[in-house]
């Protein structure tokens, strides 16, 4: 086995949090009012400047890494001002470092003024394309002007390029303390500014170990469902950035939760290991969860949690999720068996991707915000990714609008209740919505090839079609919902 050259491992972690780091000198403003100049910098890239004002609540810092060679071990701590930014509550080793999940990771957010992380790996990490190095949310609780910095000392780079090539590979000292290899590497930071929560009724699950996003269900209800391996998980409400609380412990199922804001302890789910349902009133903030022992043989894991399920006939698991515009790391969960795939997608896959349960890395999709389909061939274990973007609609028709779909209904210029039209489709799985003089019309569910069901303006999941490939006519009841389609 290798030895690390700058022998920094789980060792060196520990003392790496029980030492200390120079501390950077903040200052922030006395004025009155909360607004100021956040620069964000590092000893690795040039900084960058946001403003924030009064309404501005958060600030998301995410610096980016690209070399040739793959990485093998690295080490940094980022300083802050606490007069101005708090780390918030939703930060955790994962969603900090998604590029870092495979290895011997540690990351310390106890230090005053200072997040500080390390990490190792015989695997090594995969930053032959642009991929997050780290990324951090703060809450702004201050006022002036103010710095983040990531002090990066350690990047060792290899000449290897798996496990089995590490003891035929060199050492590259991309970054070593004050030594650096600008030319051989690229390094960037970026800033978000997260103003007041403009959507009253978002709401998610948000755990140590997942964050599920709930979606309208009918009147005051939103829901979502989660595939869970064994184990114990701890969460609360999120509700528009407010979290709410209750402290209890139950196993698998549960009704009747109300949480609130004044509760600060967290809700304790003890999972035998199956398919989840959160249910929550919206009016009242009172959680049922709902519990099917049946696992999800097929689901993803990371930073999304889509259930794929399949599709009677054919081959294919498929499933969707409305995902914010980020950055989202996930893998395949097979029959209990992760599954990965080393590669940063931008909105969809060209054609599908090859996952196996022998690569480690996990794939990072980067979102621009919008309702994502995702189908798996469960006969080869490639998956793909189709995407319909967030859009301003059209309100003066009504027309069907998603992924790789999009054509407008004929209802005699309004005259007919009966809205029809055709469209030439290739095989494959189409998610959209349908709109109907503005006002969106979805439900969650499949149609394969054909079928009659009532869509709710209430519901946000989009619907599916799963077409084998020819000519489609859709009929839309613009008062009950009914979207019948039929295949020519």
């Amino acid at each position: 086995m290798k030895t690390f050259k700058k022998q920094i491992s789980v060792l060196l972690a520990v003392m790496m949090i029980l030492c200390s780091f120079t501390a950077l000198s903040f200052s922030a403003s006395a004025a009155a009012t909360k607004k100021g100049t956040i620069t964000i910098a590092s000893n690795l890239c040039n900084s960058v400047s946001y403003n924030y004002t009064d309404s501005d609540k958060q600030l998301k810092v995410t610096y980016y890494l690209q070399s040739a060679n793959k990485i093998i071990d690295l080490q940094a701590g980022l300083t802050y001002d606490n007069k101005v930014l708090k780390v918030a509550s939703t930060n955790t080793q994962e969603t900090c470092l998604p590029k870092l999940l495979d290895g011997n990771t540690v990351i310390n957010f106890k230090r005053e003024n200072k997040v500080l992380f390390n990490s190792n790996s015989l695997y090594l990490y995969d930053f032959t394309t642009k991929g997050v190095f780290f990324t951090v949310t703060f809450d702004i609780i201050g006022s002036g002007n103010t710095n983040v910095n990531l002090n990066v000392d350690v990047i060792t780079a290899t000449t290897a390029k798996s496990y089995d090539d590490i003891a035929n590979g060199q050492d590259i000292d991309l970054v070593y303390y004050g030594d650096i290899m600008k030319n051989d590497f690229s390094f960037s930071a970026e800033g978000k500014i997260i103003g007041e929560p403009v959507n009253t009724d978002e709401y998610s699950i948000t755990s140590d170990s997942f964050n599920l996003k709930l979606s309208s269900c009918g009147t005051n209800k939103v829901n979502g469902v989660i595939s869970l391996q064994p184990g114990t998980y701890s969460f609360k409400i999120n509700k528009s950035g407010k979290l709410l609380g209750y402290g209890k412990t139950f196993t698998n199922t549960t009704s009747g939760l109300t949480f609130k804001s004044t509760y600060n302890s967290s809700c304790t789910l003890k999972a035998t290991g199956g398919t989840y349902t959160f249910q929550l009133n919206t009016d009242t903030d009172t959680l049922v969860v709902k519990y099917n022992s049946t696992l999800a043989k097929e689901y993803l894991i990371g930073d999304l949690h889509t259930i794929l399920t399949p599709v009677p006939g054919k081959t294919l698991s498929v499933g969707s999720s409305y995902l914010e515009a980020g950055s989202y790391t996930f893998r395949l969960s097979i029959g209990n068996v992760e599954y990965g795939y080393s590669k940063v997608i931008n909105d969809t896959t060209v054609g599908s991707l090859s996952f196996n349960s022998k690569y480690k890395s996990s794939c990072t999709l980067i979102a621009t915000g919008g309702t994502y389909t995702f189908t798996l061939n469960t006969a080869t274990n490639r998956l793909q990714i189709g995407f319909a973007p967030s859009k301003d609609e059209a309100s003066d028709d009504v027309h069907v609008s998603g992924d790789n779909i999009n054509f407008v209904l004929n209802d005699n210029g309004g005259e007919s209740n009966i809205a029809t039209g055709s469209v030439k489709l290739n095989e494959g799985t189409y998610s959209f919505k349908i709109y109907n003089y503005g006002v969106a019309y979805t439900l969650g569910e499949r149609y394969i090839d054909k079928g009659t069901k009532v869509l709710k303006s209430s519901y946000k999941s989009n619907v599916t079609l799963v077409a084998s490939g020819g000519t489609y006519k859709f009929s839309f009841n613009k008062t009950t919902g009914a979207l019948t389609i039929e295949k020519a």
